[in-house]
Parts: structure tokens; sequence; C-alpha cells
């Protein structure tokens, strides 16, 4: 059943990165959720990864980026037109209609002014295309230089497919505006809290587990208990670190570090000549 979620999970990354030309191996994996950790050392096997960052509170990341995100309100406006007949005086017009009604929403939710901004794109296709690809729009530049947002959707549309159409028509479809109101980073002390603690990272237990992706035979596994770790910490696979809101696994060959956020990094050292 793990490898056939594992198997799943991994092409839905290899959607989102190889087939948009991007290469996984050039990334740290970032697992959250309850059960993020638990397959992420695997899947980042899989795709050939060598860094996984584990979040301090996994389980709750997604609420935690919740709470911190910027606040927004979109709108849009539909064009269906080529880019080439875009007339920028209208265009202007549209973008400022926009605007105001995104600034407008932001202060009806008591949004500071001197916070908010907008930002916006244009939708862009080929002729003949049935997607299309969000163009940023130079927000100080007005009128919009059409020319420089065609030449900047060729380049998106060869970094996503791998290759651009420079002398085929451009469609633009739909115009959209996104009002912002800021967010202050979030700063934590994630240690102020944490008691001393007596000797060196050790283990609770050792369990027997199948942490193999590839096997079902069970085997020693050290068990550490996140709370226990503290900046600097270094511990190897194969491991299992519980907490109240998410399990990691630690395969064998694998060893692990606490940053000074507290967030877990995983990591493979490869042998000479492998990718």
């Amino acid at each position: 059943m793990v490898r056939v979620a594992n198997a799943a999970m991994e092409r839905a990354i290899r959607a989102v990165s190889v087939e948009r030309g991007d290469d996984p191996r050039d990334y740290t994996l970032v697992a959250f959720g309850g059960a993020g950790p638990l397959h992420a050392a695997h899947l980042a096997e899989s795709l050939g990864i060598r860094q996984v960052l584990v979040p301090r509170y996994p389980g709750v990341l997604s609420a935690l980026g919740m709470l911190v995100a910027d606040v927004t309100r979109d709108g849009s406006q539909a064009l269906l037109c080529p880019l080439g007949e875009l007339d920028a005086a209208d265009l202007d017009r549209r973008m400022r209609a926009l605007a105001e009604a995104g600034l407008a929403a932001l202060l009806a939710d008591g949004e500071p002014p001197e916070r908010c901004r907008v930002e916006f794109a244009l939708d862009l296709r080929y002729r003949g295309q049935s997607f299309e690809i969000s163009t940023p729009l130079a927000s100080d530049s007005r009128p919009v230089d059409l020319p420089a947002v065609a030449a900047r959707f060729h380049a998106l549309h060869e970094r996503r497919y791998g290759h651009a159409l420079p002398d085929r028509p451009i469609e633009a479809v739909l115009l959209r505006a996104r009002a912002i109101s800021r967010r202050p980073p979030l700063v934590a002390d994630h240690t102020a809290a944490q008691p001393a603690r007596p000797g060196a990272l050790a283990p609770r237990a050792t369990v027997p587990a199948a942490l193999e992706s590839d096997s079902a035979t069970s085997a020693p596994a050290a068990l550490y208990e996140r709370a226990d770790m503290r900046e600097g910490d270094t511990f190897s696979g194969p491991a299992i670190v519980v907490q109240l809101d998410a399990t990691t696994i630690v395969p064998a060959g694998w060893c692990a570090v606490v940053d000074p956020a507290l967030h877990l990094l995983l990591s493979r050292a490869y042998a000479s000549g492998q990718p």
C-alpha cells in the first residue's frame, strides 16, 4: 500500500516538475501535512532529490500559512482578442477599474491603505491553443508595453513547454488584477520556550519497523521524540521521529540535522558517480 501511494505521489510531482521542464534534483522537497514526512524520503530517493525539509510543525504548516499569508482580492475581465489589436488606452482604463474595485474591497475589510498594492497579468495563448499562460504585467509601466508582454509570454512558454512560437499570433484571453495587502514577515523564537536538555540527543526506544520502500521486512529503528531535538542535533536512519501532528521516516542511508529554526533537514549521501 505504501509503495502504491508513493508511486502515485511521484507521478504527481513529475507532472508539475519534469513535465514542465524543471529537474526535481535541483530542488529541496518540503514535506508537510500529517503524512507528508512519512513518505518524503522515499519520494526524494525515487526522484533523485538530495534533501528534504521537514518543518517544525508539518501537520499544521498549511494553517500557519493561512495566518501569515497576504490578504488578496482578485478581479478579472474577459478580452478574447489578438494581443496586437489591444488598445493600450482601453487596457489602461480596464486596469484602473479593476484596481479601484480590488483596493476598495481591501479597505472595506479594514486593511491599511499604505500596505496595499495591485498586480496585473494577462492570460495569453498562441492562436489555436486551448490553454493560457498568466503573464505578469509591469505594474509601474503605463501604458502597457505590449511588445515587452509578448516577449515575456514567449519566454514563459519556452520555459514551461520547452519551445516558443514567436511567429504565431498571440491571443489575449483575460485581464487579471490582484489587490494585495502585505503581511509583515513572521518572526518566531523557536528556542525560547525549550527547557535545557541534559546530555546529547538520544532515542526514546528502539522498535522493529519496516522502513524500506522495497521491503516489508522489519528491522530495528531508533524512535525519537521531536520535542527532544535542539539546534545542531544530528542522527542517522533507520529512524522514526514522532510528534503530535506528524511522523517522520528517516530510512537507512539518510541522515538528519536540526537547523536554527528547528526544522529537520534530511539528506542522503550519494555514492561517487551517482547523479
